[in-house]
C-alpha cells in the first residue's frame, strides 16, 4: 500500500510538473503569437499604405506633364527613388511576415506536440491507477480468503485438541 502511495505521489508530482511546464510554454507561445499578430497587423497597415502610395504615384505618373506643373513633376522624380525604396521595404516586410507566419505555425505544432505528450502522460497515469486499484481488489479478495482459511484451520485445530484432550475423561 505504501509503495502504491509513493509511486502515485511520484507520478502525480511528475504530472504536476509537466502541466506547469506546459502552462509556462503555452503562456510563452501565446505571448509570442500575440506579438507576431501585432507585428503582422502593423506590417499589413504599412503594406496597405505603401500600396496606396504606389497607386497614387502610378496614377500621377500617367498624367501628361504641363509646363505649369513642373514643381509636382520634380516631386514625382524624387518620389520615384522613394518608390523603389518603398518597394524594397514592402518586399522585406512581406518576407518578415512570411517568416513570422512560419514561426507561428512551428509554435502551434510544438504546442500540439506538448498537449499530446501531456495527454499520453495522463493516460499512462490513469492506466497505472486502474491497475493498482485492480491489484488492491485482488489483494482484498486474497486477504478475505486467507482469513476464511485461517478461521477454518483454527476451528479444525480446536476440535482436534478437544478430541485429544477429552478421550481420557
Amino acid at each position: 500500500m505504501d509503495l502504491k502511495n509513493d509511486y502515485g505521489r511520484k507520478v502525480e508530482a511528475q504530472l504536476k510538473s509537466a502541466r506547469q511546464e506546459l502552462q509556462g510554454v503555452r503562456r510563452k507561445h501565446v505571448d509570442e503569437l500575440d506579438k507576431f499578430r501585432r507585428e503582422i497587423q502593423t506590417k499589413a497597415v504599412l503594406i496597405q499604405q505603401l500600396q496606396q502610395n504606389l497607386g497614387y504615384l502610378g496614377s500621377s505618373n500617367d498624367r501628361p506633364a504641363s509646363s505649369s506643373n513642373m514643381e509636382p513633376l520634380a516631386h514625382n522624380k524624387t518620389s520615384a527613388g522613394d518608390l523603389v525604396t518603398q518597394k524594397t521595404a514592402l518586399r522585406e516586410a512581406q518576407e518578415r511576415a512570411t517568416d513570422m507566419g512560419n514561426k507561428v505555425n512551428g509554435l502551434k505544432q510544438a504546442m500540439k506536440d506538448k498537449s499530446k505528450e501531456l495527454a499520453a502522460l495522463e493516460k499512462r497515469c490513469a492506466d497505472r491507477e486502474a491497475y493498482t486499484d485492480n491489484l488492491e481488489k485482488e489483494l482484498e479478495e486474497v486477504r478475505g480468503t486467507l482469513e476464511d482459511v485461517i478461521g477454518r484451520v483454527s476451528t479444525h485445530q480446536s476440535r482436534k485438541r478437544r478430541r485429544t484432550e477429552d478421550p481420557g475423561n
